[in-house]
């Protein structure tokens, strides 16, 4: 199974063009697109960033003062790293059902699943560079190349004409910041960051 992931996300990060119209055809719910494919690729920029806070990468520092990070909150924010993937990938995937209609396609929620998903590959791939603080920069380039996967996918899976894809993807991402935003604000008064 690991290595029919590895294989899926290569594919779509290297060739999305020739990739996108065998997803398309895939039958996977939602929910296991999200089990078998969202939670493990998320698990690789979690388990980068817990070595590289323990490697002593990582170092909060308060005016005046500086502190290692407790083992238990290290173990929390990686966690928080799969769940917040699993969140962004839904959320984005509501945002693409909720558009569609805008952009002249039919709702599809599997599909926007789809794109949604396969799209944040590169952000998952490139998680390896948390290990090492200043490779993060990498993380931007990573999420540039998703913004190309989520147009193109947009336009192979849910038949988006190709002069609105840029345009759908930044509303989406428009969304997508302000419900993380809300999201995070909620973790933060219910004490979880």
């Amino acid at each position: 199974m690991i290595l029919a992931i590895a294989r899926r996300a290569w594919s779509v990060a290297s060739r999305p063009r020739e990739t996108w119209p065998s997803i398309a055809a895939e039958r996977l719910t939602p929910l296991a697109l999200l089990l078998v494919y969202v939670v493990p690729l998320s698990l690789i920029p979690a388990v980068a960033w817990i070595i590289g806070v323990l490697r002593g990468g990582y170092y909060i520092v308060i005016p005046g003062f500086g502190e290692n990070v407790p083992l238990e909150r290290i173990f929390t924010a990686a966690a928080l790293v799969v769940v917040a993937s699993v969140f962004s990938v839904s959320v984005l995937a509501g945002v693409f059902w909720l558009l569609a209609p805008l952009y002249g396609v039919r709702r599809n929620i599997r599909d926007a699943f789809k794109v949604a998903a396969y799209g944040t590959t590169p952000m998952w791939i490139a998680g390896p560079a948390l290990i090492i603080p200043v490779l993060t920069l990498a993380m931007a380039a990573a999420t540039l190349h998703s913004l190309y996967l989520y147009v193109s996918g947009l336009e192979d899976v849910l038949g988006v004409s190709p002069s609105d894809g840029a345009e759908f993807v930044g509303v989406a991402m428009v969304c997508l910041i302000a419900l993380s935003i809300l999201f995070g604000a909620a973790l933060s008064r219910w004490g979880v960051l």
